[in-house]
């Protein structure tokens, strides 16, 4: 019998129970650099032949890739992204444009992005494509929306990926320290109340909590004496997240979450439903799929063979 809780219905939380494993994201990042057999993962993330086997046929029951083909004698497959996998672009960027920001050196991220409209190496910009406005983390407002209400999922083991050697893996790869993070972008920074909500044994909370302030990503404050309270608000570093929780929701709003939409994302600048976009800082266009291509760093690019799937 498999053990469900309930909790607020979110569309992050429902991506997350499909995407928060650091070998997930890692792979993910690199089907979008072209790598589409197994070998070729292996060779690029040095992953347990086991857990990559895992993992792609965890992507595949989640339609995200499929499994093609491409020799009959001997029969060998390869993997490539569905139309639900390719809508994960932004939210894969989103990942990369924090990691190249605010923590640096991370192997798994060792490569810059080219843009082959203006052909420069580009750092995202996230706007608003209703109004052509930039958009910070203060110019967004949440309302519920049709999806409002609680969700059931299927309680998950609290095992970390055995993958942590770098920050961003870290961070990105488990469900629990995300939805934490999404939960100090929503305004809950008491234990409590991010404990009710949801629904994590006191242990698992505090060790999360633990570590994102020593990552610098939540600062903790005293806000009584007596009785000894703190509270935990989220760091510049942290409140720069909210891009990848606005590209998660939108993802799990279309591919998860029959019901409609829990919270609409309302931007402050137009008042109406945010409509976010990716830019390049320099040409200002958008930064499409067909567009971008990841190019390891310190390398020419006469050198360089990456393909976009």
């Amino acid at each position: 019998m498999v053990l469900r809780q309930t909790l607020p219905a979110s569309s992050v939380t429902r991506a997350l129970s499909v995407l928060g494993d650091a070998w997930t994201l890692l792979i993910l990042l690199n089907a979008f650099r072209g790598a589409r057999r197994f070998g070729e993962w292996f060779g690029l993330l040095g992953i347990p032949r086991p857990v990559l086997s895992d993992r792609l046929a965890r992507l595949v029951r989640a339609k995200i890739l499929q499994r093609v083909r491409y020799q009959s004698n001997p029969p060998r497959f390869e993997y490539q992204l569905t139309e639900r996998g390719l809508e994960l672009w932004y939210f894969t960027l989103a990942i990369w444009d924090w990691e190249k920001r605010w923590v640096r050196g991370s192997a798994g991220f060792a490569f810059n992005l080219l843009h082959q409209t203006c052909d420069h190496e580009v750092h995202p910009i996230f706007f608003c494509s209703r109004c052509d406005r930039r958009v910070a983390a203060g110019d967004v407002l949440r309302r519920p929306g049709p999806g409002a209400g609680t969700m059931s999922l299927p309680v998950r083991r609290h095992r970390r990926s055995s993958l942590t050697e770098d920050e961003t893996t870290r961070v990105f790869g488990d469900r629990w320290t995300m939805l934490l993070i999404y939960a100090g972008l929503r305004g809950v920074t008491r234990y409590n109340d991010m404990q009710a909500e949801l629904g994590v044994s006191s242990h698992l909370l505090s060790m999360r909590l633990k570590e994102l302030v020593a990552l610098g990503i939540f600062e903790r404050t005293r806000y009584s004496k007596k009785p000894l309270r703190y509270e935990y608000r989220l760091t510049p570093k942290g409140q720069d997240m909210y891009q990848l929780g606005v590209f998660a929701m939108y993802w799990g709003d279309r591919w998860l979450t029959p019901g409609g939409p829990p919270t609409h994302v309302i931007h402050r600048g137009c008042g109406g439903r945010l409509q976010p976009d990716l830019r390049c800082d320099h040409c200002g266009n958008s930064l499409r799929r067909t567009t971008c291509r990841f190019e390891p760093e310190f390398l020419p690019k006469e050198e360089l063979t990456v393909e976009t799937p």
